[in-house]
């Protein structure tokens, strides 16, 4: 191909390459095992347009958000005592972005919370699909 076509081109974002590829994972993660009573939700990328989405804030604030290119979400646990782990994944096409990610989900910076809004948590799971009780 001609270096007068390549120069036309739009280049390719790679945020957009990760979250194309996202999509194509299952509810739960890759390589991720199955656990008794616990479920893996995709949160992130969306299927069709995301209306209400689930993102990571520090405790107590409302501006610091989080929005990661791939979320996933496992709860677990019992009604006494129940937790959700939390599998973040980003792009990073420079070095700087890589740094800057990295600081934000440091386990040494300080804790962050999941925020899942109601509407998300009703909808299906995926197209035609019913949510269960307690996914």
């Amino acid at each position: 191909m001609s270096e007068a076509l390549r120069s036309h081109r739009k280049p390719i974002r790679l945020d957009n390459v990760v979250r194309a590829r996202l999509k194509t994972w299952p509810q739960r993660p890759p390589g991720a095992s199955a656990s008794a009573g616990a479920s893996w939700l995709r949160a992130r990328p969306s299927e069709g347009e995301p209306i209400a989405q689930p993102y990571l804030k520090v405790p107590g604030s409302d501006r610091m958000r989080t929005i990661p290119d791939g979320l996933w979400l496992h709860f677990g646990g019992t009604p006494e005592d129940p937790y959700a782990d939390i599998l973040c994944i980003e792009a990073c096409s420079t070095f700087q972005n890589l740094l800057d990610k990295r600081s934000r989900f440091a386990p040494s910076t300080t804790s962050l919370l999941a925020f899942c809004p109601l509407p998300w948590l009703l909808a299906p799971i995926q197209r035609g699909e019913k949510r269960r009780a307690g996914a």
